[in-house]
């Protein structure tokens, strides 16, 4: 089962679905993107404890505008909420691009994915999206869980 939360590409079923240019797309350091990657496990966290409403607080105004805050809180209801409690995540890969991702605007985006372990879902694997504003912070664009 696949949990689509991405509002990018509609038709999308998973971050590696993107298009992206072979010369967009970098493997990057978790070290070096630090920032990307806290963020990230903050964000997460915001989910796992179920405050669903504040983690849209945290979203692109591409996002937003493309999943109403309701929208996304009954989606996670009903795909995140059941998975139980997180027991472990680990980051597994992330990639830099900064084109390529049909109707969103050019920018810098780091897709981070992850092997996680829920209470009741032993083997998923999320991915998340990210853009970084104008203002130098990152923002969710895009997150996903696929339960293998």
């Amino acid at each position: 089962m696949v949990l689509l939360l991405f509002t990018i590409v509609p038709v999308c079923l998973y971050a590696n679905d993107y298009p992206v240019e072979e010369d967009d797309e970098e493997e990057i350091n978790p070290v070096i993107n630090k920032e990307a990657v806290d963020f990230a496990y903050k964000w997460l966290k915001i989910i796992d404890n179920g405050n669903y409403e504040q983690s849209w607080e945290y979203t692109s105004d591409f996002f937003r505008k493309r999943m109403p805050k309701e929208k996304w809180i009954e989606s996670l209801k009903s795909f995140r909420k059941p998975l139980g409690k997180l027991l472990s995540r680990s980051l597994e890969s992330n990639y830099y691009f900064s084109s390529g991702l049909p109707a969103a605007p050019d920018g810098d985006y780091i897709v981070l994915q992850f092997s996680t372990s829920f209470k009741k879902k032993k083997a998923t694997n999320e991915a998340l999206l990210l853009f970084l504003d104008n203002n130098g912070k990152w923002l969710v664009c895009g997150y996903s869980i696929r339960q293998d």
